[in-house]
């Protein structure tokens, strides 16, 4: 709250029960509001509502947020679960980049007192340059795949079966290179890293990257094999 106050953004609160749930292809928990006979859901993420701000004129806005998934529960998923989501108007992921970096590496310094944090028994250092590679040169290095960008659903899908993952049923060829990357990417993911460019169809509501119409102008930073910051300038052409 402190950084984000500096850095003159507004603390707002939006609504949890929501008639149309933020959240892109997460599944929400539904409930029912007695005295309007109306189906509500709980949020998935506070987005739709910070965004209506951006666009009331709040130009800097960010919420703390109790948020719920209605899916399966694992070391890293729970049911309910508190997010910081933090939107600003005439930004890029450039900007957002460099800000989150700086974020980050001033809550390990107020917390621990020194740049660096001992997790799971190994050191991680937050005083070095945070690394940045994209989406696909990961695929290529780490899981062995000679031509990402081009590959099809079958290649893909055979890679898959040879790396033993379970993919659910009707996956696409995003779909696909998404379980891959968490299966064979994101473990060796230890030190501070940026993966970036992503494509397109991964991020529905995200812009397409100036140059590159097949990739979005996303990034996320993974920590420890945890992926913390999932980021992207939004889609704002109607």
């Amino acid at each position: 709250r402190e950084a984000l106050n500096k850095a003159d953004y507004l603390e707002v609160e939006t609504p949890i029960l929501q008639p149309l749930y933020g959240g892109a292809s997460a599944v929400p928990f539904k409930t029912h509001h007695e005295a309007l006979d109306l189906p509500l859901y709980l949020r998935i993420s506070p987005e739709l509502y910070l965004k209506r701000m951006l666009v009331g004129g709040f130009s800097r806005v960010y919420e703390l947020s109790r948020c719920f998934r209605n899916e399966g529960i694992d070391a890293t998923h729970n049911p309910e679960f508190t997010m910081l989501e933090f939107y600003e108007a005439y930004s890029d992921v450039e900007t957002q980049r460099a800000f989150v970096k700086e974020l980050i590496k001033k809550l390990v310094r107020k917390i621990t007192k020194t740049t660096s944090l001992t997790y799971s028994t190994q050191l991680i250092n937050f005083n070095e340059r945070f690394k940045v590679i994209s989406f696909f040169d990961l695929l290529k290095r780490q899981a062995l795949i000679a031509n990402p960008e081009m590959a099809d659903l079958r290649e893909l899908t055979l890679k898959a079966t040879q790396l033993a993952i379970t993919l659910p049923p009707g996956a696409n060829r995003e779909t696909v290179m998404d379980y891959i990357f968490k299966k064979v990417c994101r473990p060796k993911l230890l030190q501070p890293t940026f993966v970036i460019d992503y494509p397109a169809l991964t991020t529905p509501l995200a812009k397409r990257k100036e140059g590159d119409l097949d990739l979005v102008d996303r990034f996320e930073l993974f920590v420890g094999r945890l992926e913390l910051v999932n980021a992207f300038s939004e889609l704002n052409d109607p």
